[in-house]
């Protein structure tokens, strides 16, 4: 459910994600270092989630990035949009990874997956998009859209939008970054699109500028990157938090 999850549960679901990308060594050829020392710095993704609906989707999304097969793909997508139904816009994202002919492959595992929930719908209400229908009503019919961001807000989306400016003329900006990155402006294109400016949807941005940051080949511009990250990291939180 959308609702569901805890602490600690949504702790090693990031972990999880996490590891699944340092360990894809010859796919990225990155800084597996940097990248896992970027992914924890910016603690976001832990301040702004609720208790586990958010991060589970996250660590899911990840997953279902960086697996091999269109199969595996598509049960880790069905997880990430289980947990979070936002998450199934980025389905969009799989059409840069998958062939037309794995399509099916990758639809048959969302469909096995979404089934047991939407038969629940249906002898619960007797409507089996029950809960997405709940879900648009909230989200988006009672909030509306448009609404105008904070400063703290600009500075995050122009430092991710610097990270991937500067991977694509520095550093190692494959076809696989290219649909992780893509994943993160659509992110952004949701929160800039929301009623109401939910931090959470940005959650995407923390591992997608640690992607960019660790497949830059200059060692003197990451650490230029993480240094420019320390100051915004305390100022925004210091904002946040008061």
């Amino acid at each position: 459910n959308e609702r569901n999850g805890g602490n600690r549960h949504q702790k090693n679901g990031e972990d999880i994600g996490v590891g699944q990308f340092i360990g894809k060594r010859k796919t990225q050829n990155i800084d597996q270092f940097a990248f896992a020392a970027f992914s924890f710095l910016f603690p976001s993704i832990l301040i702004f989630s609720n208790a586990g609906g958010d991060l589970f989707a996250l660590s899911f999304m990840l997953l279902a990035l960086a697996a091999e097969g269109s199969f595996t793909k598509g049960i880790f997508f069905a997880l990430a949009s289980l947990s979070r139904y936002n998450y199934l816009v980025f389905i969009i994202v799989f059409v840069t990874q998958i062939k037309l002919k794995e399509w099916p492959r990758f639809i048959m595992p969302i469909l096995v997956f979404w089934f047991p929930w939407l038969a629940f719908n249906y002898f619960e209400t007797g409507n089996p998009l029950f809960s997405l229908e709940d879900s648009v009503y909230l989200n988006i019919q009672q909030k509306g859209f448009f609404a105008g961001l904070e400063i703290y807000h600009i500075i995050l989306i122009a430092f991710f939008a610097v990270t991937m400016l500067l991977a694509k003329r520095n550093g190692k900006f494959n076809d696989f970054a290219k649909a992780f990155n893509l994943t993160a402006v659509i992110s952004v294109i949701q929160f800039l699109l929301s009623g109401i400016k939910e931090h959470r949807f940005l959650n995407f941005l923390v591992p997608a500028q640690s992607l960019n940051i660790s497949a830059i080949r200059s060692g003197k511009i990451r650490f230029l990157m993480f240094s420019f990250l320390i100051i915004p990291d305390f100022v925004l939180y210091s904002m946040l938090l008061k």
